[in-house]
């Protein structure tokens, strides 16, 4: 695969440092440069003690598919991948001095923390990267632009992690917390707020009618 080079942000959080970028759609898919665990034989196994990924269900790939081809307002939220082999290059951006934002002088402080933090990921071709958290819509837009090349100019938000195939119990870890934690809107919320199913827009104008009808979500 051919160098790319990404605009970047680089961070930290707990012991884990992540950079924030984006890809387009044609950069993540065409020649498998993000793949999913299972198609890594030195990142599959099926010992449940180092098994990194869940498994695929179809009928969420068909979803995250269909919802790509039809919805002129999609979106999605980041991919967490993880780096396993190659050596990727990070590249800081070399701010000057006399650095202004809105007509004001930047702090020296806060030049040279924008400039830790802003530069440029450069993928060799030679890394193995993998899905950690969001392989269902990994494996959903590969569908999708195989449907309509057309989706492969899209840019999507990835953060990268470095894997350490050594240590799987950190990545693990992580994978767990990235699902353990996020917690899905209930039913209730889910009507109050879809703009897409017919059914949560009919019982909204249903409650917005009816004095009192807003204590039945609840």
């Amino acid at each position: 695969m051919s160098k790319l080079h990404l605009p970047c942000l680089r961070g930290n959080i707990g012991d884990w440092s992540y950079f924030s970028t984006v890809m387009k759609v044609k950069d993540i898919v065409e020649n498998k440069r993000i793949i999913r665990v299972e198609e890594s034989p030195e990142l599959y196994s099926e010992n449940i003690n180092e098994m990194l990924q869940r498994w695929l269900k179809a009928s969420r790939i068909r979803q995250i598919k269909n919802y790509i081809l039809t919805h002129e307002e999609r979106f999605f939220s980041s991919l967490i991948v993880a780096i396993h082999k190659g050596e990727p290059k990070w590249s800081d951006f070399d701010i000057e001095r006399q650095f202004h934002i809105e007509g004001e002088e930047l702090e020296s402080e806060e030049v040279e923390f924008i400039e830790n933090k802003l530069g440029v990921l450069t993928l060799t071709g030679d890394e193995e990267i993998f899905a950690l958290d969001g392989q269902h819509r990994l494996e959903g837009i590969r569908k999708a632009f195989e449907s309509n090349p057309e989706l492969g100019d899209e840019e999507l938000p990835l953060v990268f992690v470095v894997h350490n195939n050594d240590n799987k119990v950190r990545t693990r870890r992580l994978f767990t917390a990235l699902n353990k934690y996020a917690q899905k809107p209930s039913k209730a919320e889910l009507i109050i707020l879809d703009e897409d199913d017919a059914r949560a827009i009919l019982t909204r104008r249903i409650i917005s009618n009816h004095t009192g009808a807003k204590k039945l979500l609840w």
